[in-house]
């Protein structure tokens, strides 16, 4: 476990050897095990049938107890031979037990003191309340608990689960998103003016400051100021888009002063240092003695936020331009510069949930593909890595067209949309809320699921190895158009490798999350030749997941709730729709207009409401790898090849086992990891160690990949707890951890691995 890039404690890194030495001894005591059980096994049944009745019945005793993993214990009446197979199976088994035994012990010995040096981490603790309030409460009791007394069998689930929150913290599921850091190219229609670069959605940015300021002994810095979003209603409300204390935006109405309204006037620009800012303020007829009260009133209530350049890399010149001495610059460079560890503070971020971003230099130097890379959890992971970053976004680009190809589209979309089509049939336009109405009082059939891919798509899913450029331009000709889309995975700087793990839509679609709600950042290519209106939907039912920048200026819902944070409003009287060409069509039936809805929020447009699926039929918020293969159907456990394109793994290595194909001897909890790990070393192999996992079965739909390292007692029993769980015929999908498990949780502070989004302009055909 590794806690953003830093070591969690001296104990545990300095145990790691001798814990791989019990846990190696345990795997060769199992296997010996193992070796002398087939032996006693085989030649129980070899002699069977000529043994008499009554040793024939201890002979089966004895085969049926070796069998399970069970001791033997009476052997009287078994042939000699046999006698000696069962004492070498029996002495096999003690030595294994044993071995396991002093494995457990060692392994959770240094887990329990990583946990507490976790449970010491400001941090940390935000994700466990965060995680849920239960786990909160037991953390806490837990933690009272000295290190050397948690060895009740009570403490076990709390470890397991606070373990599980680790992983998640500690890797590229990290919910608290320290840094966002976003390279876009040259002329992209997502470019930010130079004052954008000092933006950020932190809602309380100066927290983080405050810690950073203390390394330096408190020396001032001159920080920058910038407005929220806001409106004047009637004349005499002021309507403000502020972060509320638990960061989610908010509304707020405050009366109108002609005061308030000069300062948001000088301060709604591009952010300014809170000196010029000053400045701004007295030019425009403040009193100098009331512009220091009157800026820190406005901090207080959110409406003005205060922040420094966040971006790593350029942080501490920021610090030194502000006054810091040559010194204390060099030393905050030693200890929170790019091969620093930030860990190494302690920080509390008062139980907010932070996003972060920070318009960076391009990752590609190369004019095409059109990329934007963006760096999750750790500012300094990847750095200096531009010239893997160009090879990757290449090989990317020449990928698009085959992984935007295919869209996700659920099966209640697939039907709303036929029923449109055959209620729209032949009938001209139709009024939006008369369509709404026909879909109340006749419900679609419920459905699941996705609609499948064509069969055409079977050629992707065959390939294996690397696939060859030739083969890739042969299979794009026969594609139907690609749309823009964004991809996410990990990166292995050592390999310079890819891991390609989901593909969700492009033009800016996913970026806008990590930048501030107020900001607009207009989508050029959701323009259509025609003039198409775009339309952003503010779904009011998702009201504190809608923080996101909006791709146009132009909104809608169904209520004028949120009116005033866009310039222009798309009543829902005003919406007409028809069918042309096997289209849904859209219009404003004011102006005869045509209409292109999108969502911009933080939940995919299938979770909004029946109103505003509506108006999205043709809208794909992710896409189907082509290269990825169905779960097999199989008994018995089935191996599936990777594929790779250049730089990037397109579909990982996999084996699928079944959960009735896994050894009943797992229900023995106290040693559990070393019966695991030796099962899957005889079923897989040797390597690798470490593994990212998913399962079938009922909640498959909703579950994320979880991570399992065959060298920690806590994570089988975390993998154990949710296999326990399936049916027998439910599979288990193992995928080796790449990057391995050196990479992404090292314990020495220098991790090598990253999780990059790369967002993508397929080329025209």
């Amino acid at each position: 476990m590794r806690l953003a890039g830093a070591p969690l404690s001296g104990a545990y890194g300095r145990g790691l050897g001798a814990r791989r030495e019990h846990l190696d001894s345990a795997r060769d005591a199992h296997r010996a095990r193992e070796a002398a059980r087939d032996v006693l096994v085989a030649a129980l049944y070899d002699a069977m049938p000529t043994l008499p009745p009554l040793e024939r019945r201890v002979a089966l005793r004895v085969k049926r107890s070796a069998f399970n993993g069970r001791a033997v214990r009476d052997t009287d009446g078994l042939p000699a031979a046999l006698a000696d197979l069962a004492s070498a199976y029996e002495q096999a088994r003690r030595d294994a037990d044993r071995a396991a035994d002093q494995a457990d012990v060692a392994t959770r010995r240094d887990e329990r003191q990583a946990l507490d040096a976790l449970l010491h981490d400001d941090r940390f603790m935000a994700a466990v309340d965060y995680a849920g309030l239960d786990l909160a409460r037991a953390v806490r009791q837990y933690g009272r608990v000295p290190v050397a007394d948690r060895t009740e069998t009570r403490y076990a689930k709390v470890e397991t689960s606070l373990y599980e929150v680790a992983t998640r913290f500690s890797s590229k599921a990290n919910p608290f998103f320290l840094y966002g850091q976003v390279s876009m190219p040259p002329g992209s229609p997502y470019a930010l003016a130079e004052a954008a670069r000092l933006a950020l959605s932190l809602p309380h940015a100066h927290v983080l400051e405050r810690h950073l300021l203390a390394t330096a002994n408190g020396e001032a810095v001159d920080p920058f100021v910038m407005a929220s979003p806001y409106s004047v209603e009637d004349g005499a409300t002021l309507r403000v888009s502020v972060m509320s204390g638990g960061g989610l935006m908010e509304v707020r109405s405050v009366p109108v002063s002609e005061g308030l309204l000069r300062m948001l006037e000088c301060l709604s620009g591009p952010p300014l240092r809170e000196s010029a800012a000053k400045e701004a303020l007295v030019d425009a007829g403040m009193a100098p003695e009331a512009v220091r009260s009157a800026l820190d009133t406005l901090v207080r209530a959110r409406i003005l936020t205060r922040f420094l350049i966040r971006d790593p890399s350029r942080l501490v010149d920021d610090l030194e331009a502000g006054g810091l001495s040559a010194e204390r610059a060099a030393c905050l460079r030693a200890v929170h510069g790019r091969t620093g560890a930030l860990g190494d503070l302690s920080l509390r971020f008062d139980g907010d949930r932070l996003f972060g971003s920070a318009v960076m230099e391009r990752a590609s130097a190369s004019p095409q593909p059109p990329a934007y890379v963006t760096r999750y959890a750790s500012p300094w992971i990847g750095a200096g890595h531009d010239e893997v970053h160009a090879r990757i976004a290449a090989d990317l680009g020449t990928l698009a067209s085959v992984l935007g190809a295919l869209p996700s589209v659920p099966r209640t979309r697939a039907a709303l949309r036929e029923r449109l089509l055959s209620d729209l049939h032949g009938k001209g336009r139709v009024r939006y809320l008369d369509v709404i109405t026909e879909l109340r009082t006749q419900p679609l059939p419920a459905l699941s699921g996705s609609v499948p891919p064509p069969a055409s798509a079977a050629r992707y899913r065959e390939a294996a190895g690397e696939i060859s450029p030739a083969t890739l331009a042969a299979w794009t000709q026969t594609l139907p158009p690609p749309s823009p889309l964004s991809v996410t995975g990990a990166v292995d700087y050592a390999s310079g490798t890819f891991y390609l793990t989901n593909l969700w839509a492009g033009g800016g679609r996913f970026l806008r999350r990590f930048l501030p709600g107020g900001w607009v950042l207009e989508d050029a290519t959701c323009r259509e030749p025609g003039g198409a209106l775009t339309v952003s939907i503010y779904d009011p039912l998702q009201s504190n997941l809608n923080d996101a920048a909006r791709s146009s200026r132009v909104g809608f819902a169904v209520t004028q709730r949120h009116r005033s944070l866009f310039e222009d409003w798309i009543l829902p009287t005003d919406i007409e729709m028809s069918e042309q060409d096997g289209e849904v069509c859209l219009w404003r039936a004011s102006t005869g207009q045509r209409l292109r809805f999108v969502h911009d929020g933080l939940v995919l447009s299938r979770e909004l409401a029946l109103e505003y699926r509506v108006l999205l039929t043709d809208y794909a918020d992710a896409f189907v790898n082509p290269f990825e293969r169905p779960v097999p159907l199989s008994d018995a456990v089935t191996y599936e090849p990777g594929a790779r394109f250049g730089s990037v793994c397109v579909r990982r290595e996999r084996w699928a086992v079944p959960r009735g194909a896994l050894p009943p001897r797992l229900a023995d909890d106290s040693r559990s990891a070393t019966t695991l790990a030796g099962w899957l070393h005889e079923t897989i192999g040797p390597d690798p160690t470490a593994y990212y996992y998913t399962t079938t079965g009922p909640r498959a739909r909703t579950a994320k990949p979880r991570y399992l390292d065959l060298g920690s007692a806590l994570s089988a029993a975390s993998f154990l707890r949710r296999v326990r769980k399936l049916r027998p015929t439910d599979l288990v999908l193992l995928s080796p951890a790449r990057p391995d498990i050196e990479g992404l949780l090292r314990v020495d502070g220098h991790p090598t691995t990253s999780e990059l989004m790369v967002d993508l302009t397929p080329p025209a055909r």
